[in-house]
Parts: structure tokens; sequence; C-alpha cells
């Protein structure tokens, strides 16, 4: 009820600003328009003066907003908070294991913002084995859900998470979006009433700035609603012929893993041995035939020759 009465007595000393320039306008020099209007930006103070300075109508964002709604909102118990989190995770199954994440997203109702897909099959090439880099944007309640699940598709070897608490950026951007819509509509009220040509211009500039600001704000908050609906998990996946061992810390079993370790090198140095053999042998066997070739003209020449010699001998004794 008090707000209403202030707001009407304001209305009142706008409309008598507006009218007493008028009334005294065959008397005074015409020189510019009889009302200004300034403005700050994102919502302060915006006023109309009349010709003396004085504001004829001033329409604070105080009575709009409640100065301490920040304070207020960041205590109460609903926080906005970013979670971003980070798997890395071994497979020998590489096919697999990526069909399982990527159907894992879509049942947790997210989806797969980026994806980076490097290397060749374990079969095809020994030197660079398959990797996958997935940036998955899941819904924040199912944030556990997912990271759980990814577990048991392949060896988890790294994991990390943290958190980000915009609470207080979100809300103070909340009452700014609030404070400048009230704004823009009493702006677009006074440009109902604007007596003037040049009072009209001046509040479509004013009005035009509030709504850039407010489309500004609105496209960042809105940012805000996507990273905090959605948790951004960057899930790292790895094909590996040996998966690693991350259990057992005391010198006995570093040692027995080191030991293991060199095993399986040693191993796949023999499987790269066989696999290049087994590469190199279509290009033997056509060097093979290519030798075989040549070795057949060189003969060739060499019994041509061999009988060009006997032939000429033969004529010269009969001769």
């Amino acid at each position: 009820m008090k707000k209403t009465l202030i707001s009407i007595s304001l209305v009142l000393v706008f409309v008598l600003a507006i009218a007493l320039p008028l009334s005294g306008c065959s008397a005074s020099n015409a020189s510019g328009s009889a009302v200004s209007m300034a403005a700050n930006r994102y919502g302060g103070q915006m006023a109309l003066y009349d010709s003396t300075g004085k504001a004829a109508y001033d329409f604070s964002l105080a009575d709009t907003v409640t100065p301490t709604a920040t304070a207020q909102a960041a205590n109460e118990p609903g926080r906005q908070i970013i979670t971003t989190g980070s798997v890395s995770l071994e497979t020998k199954t590489f096919d697999k294991t990526n069909s399982d994440i990527l159907a894992e997203i879509n049942s947790e109702g997210g989806y797969v913002a980026s994806s980076n897909y490097n290397g060749a099959s374990l079969i095809v090439q020994m030197s660079q084995n398959r990797s996958a880099n997935i940036t998955a944007r899941v819904p924040a309640d199912k944030y556990n859900d997912f990271v759980t699940a990814l577990a048991a598709f392949g060896n988890v070897t790294n994991q990390s998470a943290s958190t980000t608490d915009v609470t207080m950026e979100y809300d103070d951007m909340t009452a700014r979006i609030d404070s400048l819509t009230i704004q823009q509509g009493r702006l677009t009220e006074l440009l109902k009433q604007a007596a003037t040509v040049d009072d009209l211009l001046r509040i479509e500039n004013a009005l035009t700035d509030v709504r850039a600001q407010l489309q500004s704000l609105s496209s960042q908050k809105a940012q805000y609603d996507n990273q905090i609906s959605y948790a951004t998990v960057y899930v790292n996946l790895a094909e590996v012929s040996d998966l690693t061992v991350t259990s057992g810390k005391g010198f006995l079993n570093q040692m027995w893993n080191a030991f293991i370790r060199s095993l399986h090198s040693l191993g796949r140095a023999g499987q790269g041995l066989v696999y290049g053999i087994i590469f190199l042998i279509p290009y033997a066997v056509i060097l093979a035939v290519v030798i075989f070739v040549l070795v057949l003209i060189v003969k060739s020449v060499k019994k041509k020759r061999n009988a060009k010699k006997l032939k000429a001998t033969a004529e010269h004794q009969a001769e």
C-alpha cells in the first residue's frame, strides 16, 4: 500500500513537472526541450529533469530491489553450483567401452558436447593405440551416478572433481534483470506520455540502452543456467594391451609390478617383431619377383652374347 502511494505521488510530480514548463512555453525562450533525462547503466538512478536542473521525476530502482537481496539469497539453502569432473579410463576393448560410455550419457539425460578420437586399432598399428577425449554434459543431479557407471566400463587411472559456487553472482544478475525489466516497463509508459519530440527521442534512447543491458544480462544468465543445470565431465579413454595396476604401494609390490611391466614390454616387442615380419612379406614377395625377372633377363642377355661369339668364331675358322 505504501509503495502504491509513493508511485502515485511520483507520477503526479512528473505530470506537474511536464505541465509547468509547457504552460510557460510562450513566455520562455524555446531554445530546447524543457525536460531532459539522464540514466546510468545497469539500473541505478534514472530521472527526468526540468530546465532548472531539478528532478521532475525520479524512478530510482531502490524502491523495487531490496539492497540486501543478494546477501539474503546467499544464506538460503539453495545454492547455485557449477560442477566439473574428469575421469581417465583404460580399456582393452575400445569399441565396446566407447559405446557403453555414449549409451550411459544418453541414459542419464545428457549429451556429448565434443569428442575427439585418435590412433588406430592395436591389430592394425602397434605404435599408437586408440584414444578418445569426450566432453559429456549430464544433469547435475546425475553426476555421481554417471561417474560411478564409468568405473564399471574400464580401469580408472585418474579421477577429479571440482565445484564453483556462483550463488552471489547469479542472484546479483537476477536482481539486475528484475530491476531492468521494471525500468523498461516504466520507460515504455513514459514514452506514451512524452509531450515533445525531444522528450520522445531521449526516452527512446534510454529505453534502447536498458533493452541492450537486459538482453546482455539475460544471455549471461542463460549460460549460467546451463552450466548449473548440467555438470561437465571430461572423459579420457585409452586403449591398452595391459591395464595399469593401481593396487599395492609397498616396495615389494612396486618391484613385482615393474617386473610384470618389463615382461609385458618384452612380449609387446616380440609381437611387434612378428607383426613387422608379416607386414614386410608382401614387399618381400614383390622384391623376389623383381629379382627373379632381372636374373632371367641377365641370363638371356649373356646367352645371346655367347651365341654370337660362338657364331663369330665358327665363321672365322671356316675362312
